[in-house]
């Protein structure tokens, strides 16, 4: 977690000192570590900009070292996973290094911590400003001599902390409606987008968008600071809402698609929560209006606030793997949404797709089409700069024959992809693998990743790290029953995979469903099923980048109930994880989850999220950790009562 110690001085909570975002450094030792907070009581600005500014004090020496300017990569470190840099940061003729962060890195206790690194040879101060619209609405300073001499950068991180005092500016208002937008139109076939503005928001046909709220009849997940804040109504069914996926914005709103029936036909939706409004805005139409049904939605959001939504839809006489994608509003926040176009060649039927953006711009599908005679593994990128998808290719060229199945694709922020799928002849499938590597602008030839014969268990899974290392997990016949292994793709041991290895010994029941998340570092979390008589229970074991072993596999959970369903895991860049499950119990499907503390290294109980008499079954979670750790849950939710199926959400606070 880094070097967290406390100053005297000053006495500043090093919280967040050791959260870094993912392709960001820890704070090394040469750190600078510096807290902001705010006012008691202070009301966010609307459009507000974070300034910083390192400046020399009272015309002291130079900022410089040798000569060499601050640098541009180094000086702000452990930024927070939603914020953005989005000046350049230089040294003007005042010898001041002026940076501006975007979006709102502050806590719900009002503080941001962030590290210095770089070359100060002088007496500095710090400026910190909180401004909106050219108007400063809080400003803090610190001198480096406040901490007993100028804080030089040396062998020992340093503390300082800004107070930062707000002025007469006030908070500002709110700013005018900006209006639903209109209903976009279906975009051409061909893999392009349509380019217009519109196409979110505006549609009211029956959603209950609503705020979170508690309806008495969630279970917390524990008792310690991060307990199960809210379970809350997302979308009313109209009247079966289904397929969520979720993404978190680099603002902190959270964004949903969905699909469910407008008008003739089910549609994809999205709708995104408003973290300083507590509410949920209109939910709007996304998808193709012009077509059959669609399903299998799924939904991803860079960095900046771009988001690419993929689903599978029926046109003509076949389906087609359709996609629409939503820029960011300039604030890092998603914006309006695009037309919608088919990304497939529209030969044969396509469907299960998946979607997910590296640190570059690009969004990468993929997903399974039928070439005739068989299912295969197709492929396409979203070039953002380009404003277009490109044109799709095939990508398990070398293949051993057989139906691929359950494709699953993780991207790199530096921009490689993996998928991973299994194919062979019935009754076994190997696991399958395929990298692109951005530099070459294509894919490798795939591969079996694993040895011997597998058990047609349909998914394996594969998560990526910053560094471009991948870890994939899969169910494997071990000679006596299902039991859960792995491999590890390491870009700098000549770009290869591994060896497999054993995530579990001495299974007593079938293990299947695993799952896999890994963090900033390349620390990664395993969980998967095992059943055993009768009843389903949750397991995990965890892999160390600093050792390359995996430890010794345990059950994460004590509910001892019925079958479990869908299960899902999230981790975020310090290695705090969410677990998710559908499980069968008191008579119905019920959502459960579990969440695990890095800072500690412990998990907590699971629990229900939502139960109250009333509830129908619960199935299909999707999670999801925002920048500080805390987890969200989104899942779909019979309601007996109304003769609906409607999409839910619970967050951690």
């Amino acid at each position: 977690m880094g070097r967290c110690r406390q100053a005297a001085l000053f006495g500043v909570c090093a919280l967040a000192c050791a959260r870094t975002a993912p392709g960001v450094r820890a704070p090394s030792a040469n750190a600078i570590v510096t807290t902001i907070v705010l006012p008691a009581g202070f009301v966010k600005p609307p459009n507000e900009e974070v300034h910083i500014i390192i400046d020399e004090k009272d015309g002291g020496a130079s900022l410089f070292d040798g000569g060499r300017a601050l640098s541009t990569t180094t000086v702000l470190d452990n930024i927070p996973a939603q914020t953005e840099i989005a000046s350049t940061f230089d040294v003007d003729s005042n010898y001041e290094w002026r940076g501006r962060v975007m979006g709102w890195p502050f806590g719900g206790d009002g503080t941001w911590t962030f590290d210095l690194e770089g070359e100060i040879t002088a007496e500095f101060r710090i400026i910190a400003r909180i401004v909106s619209a050219n108007v400063t609405y809080a400003e803090g300073i610190i001198d480096s001599d406040q901490d007993g001499g100028p804080l030089m950068f040396g062998p020992v991180t340093r503390y300082a902390r800004v107070l930062m005092t707000a002025t007469d500016a006030g908070s500002g208002d709110a700013g005018a409606d900006a209006g639903a937008g209109a209903v976009a139109d279906a975009g051409a076939d061909g893999g392009t987008d349509g380019g217009t503005d519109g196409g979110y928001g505006g549609y009211d046909g029956g959603y209950d968008a609503g705020e979170w709220h508690d309806d008495g009849g969630y279970m917390p997940w524990d008792a310690g600071p991060c307990e199960l804040g809210m379970a809350g109504l997302v979308a009313r069914g109209n009247p079966i809402a289904s397929s969520p996926a979720v993404a978190l914005d680099s603002n902190g709103g959270l964004n949903i698609v969905w699909t469910d029936t407008v008008g003739p036909r089910v549609n994809v939706l999205a709708n995104r929560f408003e973290p300083w409004s507590g509410a949920f805005g209109d939910a709007g139409l996304i998808g193709d209006d012009a077509n059959g049904n669609s399903d299998q939605a799924a939904f991803a959001v860079d960095w900046n606030g771009n988001g690419a939504a993929v689903w599978r839809q029926f046109v003509g006489n076949r389906t087609r793997v359709i996609a629409n994608r939503a820029t960011a509003d300039g604030g890092y926040s998603l914006g309006r949404w695009n037309d919608a176009g088919a990304i497939d060649n529209g030969v044969g039927d396509a469907g299960e797709p998946q979607v997910a953006w590296d640190g570059m711009r690009n969004a990468h599908a993929v997903w399974l089409q039928r070439d005739g005679t068989r299912d295969a593994v197709w492929w396409n990128r979203l070039d953002l700069d380009a404003g277009r998808w490109l044109d799709p290719a095939r990508i398990d060229t070398n293949v051993a024959g057989g139906n691929a199945v359950g494709v699953r694709l993780s991207v790199a922020s530096g921009g490689s992809a993996f998928a991973v799928w299994r194919e062979g002849a019935a009754p076994f499938k190997n696991v399958w693998a395929n990298r692109f590597v951005l530099s070459q602008g294509r894919w490798d030839d795939a591969g079996p990743i694993d040895t011997g014969l597998i058990t047609d268990e349909p998914t394996a899974d594969v998560k990526a790290d910053p560094m471009g290392n991948a870890i994939a997990v899969w169910a494997n016949w071990d000679g006596a029953r299902n039991t859960v292994w792995a491999n590890r793709f390491d870009s700098m041991d000549a770009g290869r995979w591994g060896s497999i290895r054993a995530l579990e010994t001495n299974a007593t029941g079938e293990s299947d469903l695993a799952r896999i998340g890994v963090d900033g570092w390349g620390n990664a979390i395993a969980v998967w099923k095992r059943d055993e008589g009768g009843r389903s229970t949750v397991w995990a074991n965890r892999y160390s980048i600093s050792t390359d072993r995996w430890g010794d596999a345990g059950r994460i959970e004590a509910i001892d109930a019925g079958t479990l369903s869908s299960l899902e895991i999230a981790v975020d860049w310090a290695g705090n994880a969410v677990v998710a499950w559908s499980q069968y119990t008191w008579m119905k499907n019920v959502v459960f989850a579990t969440r695990y503390v890095a800072d500690g290294g412990y998990w907590f109980d699971a629990g229900a999220l939502y139960d109250s008499p009333d509830a129908g079954t619960a199935t299909a979670p999707k999670v999801t950790i925002d920048w500080m750790g805390r987890p969200i849950v989104v899942w779909q939710q019979d309601n007996p009562g109304a003769g609906t199926t409607d999409i839910w959400a619970s967050a951690c606070r």
